[in-house]
């Protein structure tokens, strides 16, 4: 070995000084490249050694775990709680811990009715609880809204208004997620957190919190008024996807009120809720606001007359026929043939200047 290696050293002393670099430069390389191919090496084999590991751990922590959720003797289940107690305490590793969580979760998404009220009862009497209480006020922002979710899934209830905290929280993830998790828990008084909310609910949220509150068994919200109210624009926009959705008569009043918003999307929503309520009796008190609304909000009042009025509103349509605007006079002429003036338009059109006759004839043609 010594001959090779003085060998290797005469011959690299007989080289030129630019080739000695050279060579020096491809022995560090090699020696690099073995060192990446040994970290690698190592790195692939602790990986695949604490997969294994996991893998056995879940496959232990399963047998227990169904065993607890199958267990009919309270007393049993308790003792066998314990023991998955000890399991998790362990100080030198959180790796059982971490299983435990995974497991449970997913069967919480899983379970219902007793199956799933036992996997909350291991979260109580295993110390998981306090553990999520802790990394909710102590974790950053991606944490609590993890642990926000779990414990939703988990149906830990008794943590409303540890959540509830957080509905209102300044990163939007932590409070969206906490929005939907405390209507999951409390059902209704869960959404009290809608009558001091600051911060904006997204047409996303709130079509989630729309969504979560069509799974319940609810026919009737008492809170919309409240919410019709609201200071909050984003709020008074969600009451009236409740009102529309659940077809809330009650709130007419209050959703009539919103047409002197000063928010456009709110009057807009408000005559949508209005056209899908059928409240063909406030059409008058619609047409009044009609002079004082944007050319987007008179398209709109237009669009409501089509579909709640009737031939006593054409006097009204017609006289918004000699509007300039290309899209008032096809709403008009629209709403005209949607309340069955069909054969008055063709009989009328032609009293009308080029421009807004060229219109009425465009919304006759069926074939457009």
């Amino acid at each position: 070995m010594n001959a090779v290696f003085e060998f290797f050293v005469r011959l690299y002393n007989y080289q030129p000084l630019k080739y000695k670099f050279l060579l020096l430069a491809l022995f560090l390389l090699v020696v690099v490249a073995l060192i990446l191919l040994f970290v690698v090496i190592k790195t692939r084999t602790e990986r695949d050694l604490q997969e294994r590991r996991y893998k056995r751990i879940k496959a232990t922590l399963e047998n227990i775990i169904l065993d607890i959720i199958f267990q009919t003797d309270r007393e049993k289940r308790s003792e066998q709680i314990s023991g998955l107690k000890k399991l998790i305490d362990n100080p030198k590793s959180t790796v059982t811990r971490d299983a435990t969580r995974e497991m449970l979760t997913s069967m919480a998404l899983q379970l219902d009715g007793d199956s799933l009220a036992v996997v909350t009862q291991i979260y109580r009497e295993s110390g998981l609880k306090d553990l999520l209480v802790k990394e909710l006020h102590e974790g950053d922002w991606d944490t609590k809204a993890a642990v926000i979710e779990e414990i939703g899934n988990v149906q830990l209830k008794e943590l409303l208004f540890e959540v509830l905290k957080y509905t209102d929280y300044e990163n939007e993830l932590v409070r969206n997620k906490a929005q939907v998790v405390v209507l999951k828990l409390g059902g209704l008084r869960g959404l009290q957190f809608l009558d001091t909310l600051k911060t904006q609910l997204s047409e996303w949220q709130q079509i989630q919190l729309l969504n979560q509150l069509l799974k319940m068994q609810y026919s009737h919200f008492t809170q919309t008024e409240k919410w019709l109210k609201s200071s909050n624009d984003s709020v008074v926009l969600f009451g009236l996807k409740v009102t529309q959705n659940f077809m809330q008569f009650q709130d007419k009043d209050h959703v009539i009120k919103l047409l002197d918003h000063s928010n456009t999307e709110i009057v807009k929503k408000a005559l949508k809720t209005i056209s899908h309520l059928g409240l063909k009796s406030e059409l008058d008190v619609v047409k009044m606001h009609y002079p004082n609304y944007p050319t987007e909000l008179k398209v709109e009042v237009l669009k409501t007359i089509g579909e709640l009025g009737d031939e006593s509103d054409q006097l009204f349509l017609i006289d918004c026929l000699m509007s300039d605007d290309y899209f008032i006079v096809k709403e008009a002429s629209n709403a005209l043939i949607k309340i069955g003036q069909k054969n008055l338009l063709y009989q009328i059109k032609d009293s009308f200047p080029d421009y807004q006759r060229e219109i009425i004839e465009h919304s006759l043609d069926e074939r457009i």
